[in-house]
C-alpha cells in the first residue's frame, strides 16, 4: 500500500508487508511508472499491519503528524527470493505489483545507509508491459479507499492515528464527528445510580473520583475552566485557568474532568478539596461576608500541588464536534494529546474487569467505580444510563432548609435540617449533624440567619423542636447508611457543600437495576464497525496479521555488506540503476531534511 501524506512536507509512503509488519519508505516525489526513472526513498520505521488501511489525521506532536490518504494499495510479490527480508537486509528487493495505480516490475536499492539514522535507497520501475512514459503522479491524487484527496480528508477526518500506541488501539475511528466552531460551554453528560457492580467487555471502568466536577475550553493558548452548571471554577481553582494548557497539545479542545485533592496516602479527600478551594463554608462559594472567593484563590496557589485535574474525556477538537463518536475513541484521542503535567492527569480505565475494579476499590476505602458503555454518545446535558455511578459509599445531595440550634461546643448549630426533591415536591429527609467542624458551624449559620423564613419549606413538616426554618438555597453532600422506612437518612455525615448546585435539580437518588440499565443503554449505542483489515473493501484486506518479527519504530540495522561507515553499496545492475547521486534532487533532499524534522 501507498499513503499519500502530507506533514512538513508532502511525501508518499510506499510500504510492503513483510515478516509480519509493513516495512516502509518515504519517496519524497512519489512512485513513478516511467520506466528507469529513479525516485529517491528513505528507510523508516516498520508500521503494523493494522495501519495498512489507515486514512485520517496523525495528531501534532505525534510521529509523521498531518493528513494521510490511501493513495493505492493491492498485492505484491518478490522476485529472485524466497527470503523478501532478508533481501531488504542486504540492500536490494526485485518485486512487481498489482495495484490499483501501480503496476509492473520494480527495484529497490539502498545507495546510502544510516547518515542521521536514514538509510536512502532508490526505487525504480523497470522496462515491461506496465511501464508508462507520460506518468504524472501529480495527475491521481484521490484515495482508492475513499475517492478523497488531502484536503478533503483533513476537512473531515473520519480517524486519527495514534503513533506511540500498540498496533491494536492506535487507530482511532472519528465517526461520526462534524464540524462545530468552538463553543464556549459543552452541557455536561451526567451518570445514573445502579444497584450493583458488574464486569462486561462492552464496559469500561473508571475509579469514580471524589472531586468537583470541571469542564476545560481550551482555544488558542488560553483556558476557560466551568463547573458542571457553567459557573466559573477559576474563582475554586485559579491555577488551573492561569497558566496556559501546556498539558494538551491541541489548540482548541473541549475537555471533561474531575478536580480532586489528594492526601498523603494518594487517595481523594473531598474535605481536604473543600479546604484547598476555599469552600469551607457557603460565604467563600457565593462570595458573601464571610470569607471570599479571594481566599480560595490564595489557598490553591499555596497549595495546588494537592489538587489535581484528572481529565476523563474530549468533547471537541480542532473544529469538530465528538459527542457523536464513541467513547472509546474520544479517550483514545484525548490520551493521544495529554502531555506530562503535574497538575493534570489522565484518567485511565480498566477494560472489561468491573468486579476486580470495585474490590480494589473498597479495600482502598474510594468512593466507588464509573462503568462507560465503550460505544456511547457523550449526552450532552442529559443523565444518561450509558454511565452508571457503582457507588462503595451511599452519598446524596441535600437541600439546607433550616437548622437545630445546638448546646456546649456545638452552640452556634446542632445539625442542619434537610431535604430532596421527590414526587415534585420537596420533602424533608431528616438531619445532618456529624462532620461539621466548628468553624463551618458558625459559617452555617450565619448564612442560614440570612435566610430566615418563619413556616417550613417542606411539605408535611415534622415537628423539630426549636427548628429555626430558612429559605432552601444551599446544597450540601452527605454520606449516609439507608433511608428508613419514613424516608429520612440514617447516619447521615456531611461531606461538603455543592456551590453551583441548582436546589431545585436536588432529587432523592434511586439507584436503578444494574441489568436494565446496561440493555436500555446498549441499545442506543454507535452501532459498532468492523476495524482494521476486515474493514477494507480493498485487496490488502484479505491480509491476515502474524505476530510482529521486529518491533515498529525500530529500523532493521543496515546490513554489513553496505560497506564500511554505511557507504554507498555495489549495484549488481548499474544497466538499469545508473548513477546513485544522479537519482537525488534538491527537492528531494529539502523533502528528506523536512521529513527528518517530522519523524517520519
Amino acid at each position: 500500500m501507498v499513503q499519500r501524506h502530507r506533514a512538513t512536507a508532502l511525501h508518499y509512503d510506499f510500504r510492503l508487508e513483510m515478516d509480519g509488519v509493513l516495512v516502509s519508505w518515504a519517496v519524497p516525489r512519489g512512485p513513478s511508472l516511467k520506466p528507469l526513472e529513479r525516485r529517491m526513498a528513505v528507510h523508516v520505521e516498520d508500521h503494523p499491519l493494522d495501519y495498512f488501511d489507515f486514512e485520517g489525521i496523525i495528531p501534532r506532536g505525534g510521529y509523521g503528524a498531518g493528513d494521510v490518504i490511501v493513495w493505492d494499495w493491492g498485492t505484491w510479490e518478490p522476485e529472485e527470493t524466497d527470503d523478501p527480508g532478508a533481501a531488504v537486509r542486504k540492500g536490494e528487493l526485485k518485486f512487481r505489483l498489482h495495484g490499483e495505480k501501480l503496476k509492473g516490475r520494480f527495484v529497490i536499492v539502498r545507495t546510502r545507509g544510516g547518515d542521521g539514522g536514514k538509510e536512502q535507497w532508490l526505487l525504480m520501475h523497470k522496462r515491461d508491459e506496465d511501464a508508462q512514459e507520460d506518468w504524472d503522479v501529480n495527475a491521481l491524487p484521490r484515495s482508492v479507499k475513499s475517492g478523497r484527496t488531502n484536503d478533503e480528508v483533513k476537512a473531515g477526518a473520519p480517524a486519527v492515528w495514534d503513533s506511540s500506541a500498540p498496533a491494536a488501539e492506535a487507530e482511532i475511528d472519528l465517526a461520526g464527528a462534524r464540524p462545530e466552531t468552538q463553543p464556549e460551554f459543552v452541557p455536561l453528560m451526567l451518570a445514573t445510580l445502579a444497584d450493583r457492580p458488574f464486569s462486561d467487555p462492552d464496559w469500561l471502568f473508571e475509579l469514580k473520583l471524589d472531586g468537583y466536577r470541571v469542564e476545560a475550553v481550551i482555544n488558542r493558548g488560553a483556558v476557560r475552566i466551568w463547573t458542571r452548571n457553567k459557573q466559573d471554577a477559576a474563582r475554586y481553582f485559579p491555577h488551573l485557568a492561569a497558566a496556559k494548557p501546556t498539558w494538551i497539545n491541541a489548540s482548541q479542545a473541549v475537555v471533561d474532568g474531575e478536580v480532586v485533592a489528594l492526601d498523603e496516602d494518594g487517595n481523594p479527600s473531598f474535605s481536604l478539596l473543600q479546604d484547598l478551594a476555599g469552600m469551607k463554608g457557603f460565604a467563600a462559594a457565593r462570595g458573601e461576608r464571610g470569607a471570599t472567593p479571594a481566599d480560595a484563590s490564595s489557598r490553591t496557589k499555596e497549595a495546588h500541588g494537592a489538587l489535581v485535574y484528572h481529565v476523563f474525556d474530549l468533547l471537541h477538537y480542532e473544529g469538530r464536534s465528538l459527542v457523536d463518536v464513541p467513547l472509546e475513541e474520544r479517550k483514545k484521542l484525548l490520551k493521544t494529546l495529554m502531555r506530562d503535567h503535574p497538575q493534570v492527569i489522565y484518567l485511565s480505565h480498566v477494560d472489561e474487569d468491573g468486579l476486580d475494579l470495585y474490590a480494589a476499590a473498597k479495600a482502598r476505602g474510594l468512593e466507588g467505580l464509573m462503568a462507560k458503555l465503550r460505544r456511547s454518545r457523550y449526552e450532552t446535558g442529559k443523565r444518561s444510563r450509558s454511565w452508571l455511578k457503582l457507588k462503595i459509599r451511599r452519598e446524596q445531595e441535600l437541600v439546607v432548609v433550616g437548622y437545630e440550634p445546638g448546646q456546649g461546643t456545638h452552640r452556634d448549630l446542632g445539625a442542619l435540617l434537610v431535604a430532596v426533591h421527590d414526587g415534585g415536591q420537596l420533602r424533608y429527609a431528616g438531619e445532618v449533624g456529624s462532620g461539621i467542624d466548628t468553624r463551618q458551624r458558625a459559617l452555617f449559620r450565619r448564612q442560614l440567619d440570612d435566610l430566615v423564613r418563619t413556616d417550613p419549606p417542606v411539605v408535611d413538616p415534622p415537628r423539630v423542636p426549636g427548628a429555626r426554618w430558612a429559605e432552601p438555597r444551599l446544597v450540601i453532600r452527605a454520606e449516609f447508611s439507608e433511608w428508613t422506612s419514613d424516608n429520612l437518612l440514617r447516619q447521615a455525615a456531611f461531606k461538603g457543600i455543592e456551590p453551583d448546585k441548582d436546589p431545585k435539580l436536588v432529587v432523592r437518588e434511586r439507584p436503578v437495576e444494574t441489568e436494565e440499565a446496561r440493555e436500555a443503554a446498549e441499545q442506543k449505542a454507535v452501532p459498532a464497525t468492523p476495524r482494521g483489515a476486515e474493514a477494507a473493501k480493498g485487496p490488502a484486506a484479505k491480509v491476515q496479521a502474524p505476530e510482529p518479527k521486529r518491533r515498529r519504530g525500530k529500523a532493521p540495522k543496515a546490513d554489513p555488506s553496505g560497506g564500511p561507515e554505511g557507504g554507498v553499496r555495489l549495484i549488481r545492475e548499474p544497466s538499469e540503476v545508473g548513477d546513485p547521486a544522479e537519482a537525488v534532487t534538491a527537492d528531494e533532499l529539502a523533502a528528506l531534511d523536512a521529513m527528518t524534522k517530522d519523524g517520519v
